[in-house]
């Protein structure tokens, strides 16, 4: 090798040894909170829930004296498998409503990351808020679980208690429901369930369904369920000649199942819609339908109701 490419040689490694000299420090100032007395208190809304049941967590936190906040510094609050976060985003702010933190909502962790903010404020304090659902438990059973979510502060106790079915024979001809997956917060799954009861109809199925305040339809989101089984597309559907799906406006939509299509089926539409930033500040979002239809030998029936 030639002096030359022995100079460079040295040169690179004194400047690699430079830089991991100057870098090891700020890495190693970054610490873990959750067990350092930083969390003041946490408390659920709600500690009686039923399986798939939500409740919000609430979490209070401080910074001590002589443990002063670096950028970087992280708290990681753990959920036990019975409670599924709601995934999402929290920015954290002071009075003045500068941000010196987010924490990321995960289906089993939240984790909050501080900037560099926190080391222009002093005592530094907040809350928070998240949603989890209740999960992981056992048909017919009722599950207690204690958690401190990963802190030093004592625990606390949930009971989720999962019903068991007693049968599978509805004993109405329509209902309607609404939920929001922990994996998808900003997302509503809506399922109108029709015919439960597999009866013979005297005229056709016509359904009217309006999202209220805070949503936006997803108008490519339709899936159809015949009698739980067979599943098709709001294209298909229309093919086949089972009846059609009319979008009315960018909230509301109309539905007529024929009669001689329906006689004797179930039938579950399934779609989604969207929370919008408004809708996120509501504490229920609401959609409204109106049902009319007429069970063979029987009179004609229309029902209007909202679910939330």
């Amino acid at each position: 090798m030639s002096t030359y490419l022995k100079r460079i040689s040295v040169i690179c490694f004194i400047f690699t040894v430079f830089i991991g000299q100057v870098f090891t420090p700020i890495v190693g100032h970054a610490q873990e909170l959750n067990a350092t007395g930083f969390v003041d208190s946490f408390a659920f809304e709600k500690t009686k829930l039923s399986y798939g049941e939500k409740t919000t967590i609430h979490v209070n936190f401080s910074e001590k004296p002589g443990k002063k906040m670096k950028s970087g510094d992280t708290l990681t609050l753990v959920l036990p498998p019975e409670l599924k976060g709601y995934s999402g985003t929290i920015a954290l702010k002071d009075e003045a409503g500068r941000v010196f933190g987010t924490c990321q909502i995960n289906a089993n962790n939240v984790v909050c990351t501080f900037n560099d903010t926190v080391e222009k404020l002093k005592d530094i304090r907040g809350n928070f808020n998240f949603t989890v659902q209740g999960t992981n438990v056992e048909a017919g059973k009722t599950k207690d679980v204690q958690t401190n979510l990963g802190t030093d502060l004592e625990k606390q106790m949930v009971s989720i208690t999962h019903p068991k079915g007693e049968g599978t024979e509805p004993g109405i001809f329509f209902y309607k429901s609404g939920d929001i997956q922990p994996d998808k917060s900003n997302e509503v799954r809506w399922f109108l369930n029709i015919n439960l009861k597999k009866q013979y109809l005297h005229d056709n199925i016509v359904l009217k369904d309006t999202l209220q305040e805070g949503q936006t339809l997803n108008k490519d989101s339709f899936t159809i369920t015949i009698n739980n089984k067979e599943y098709l597309s709001l294209k298909q559907f229309q093919d086949r000649g089972y009846g059609y799906i009319k979008l009315t406006s960018d909230s509301s939509f109309e539905v007529v199942i024929y009669r001689h299509m329906a006689n004797a089926k179930s039938f579950t539409i399934f779609y989604t819609s969207t929370i919008t930033d408004s809708g996120k500040k509501l504490k229920h979002l609401q959609n409204d339908y109106k049902l009319d239809y007429q069970i063979l030998y029987e009179k004609p029936i229309s029902e209007s109701n909202s679910v939330k």
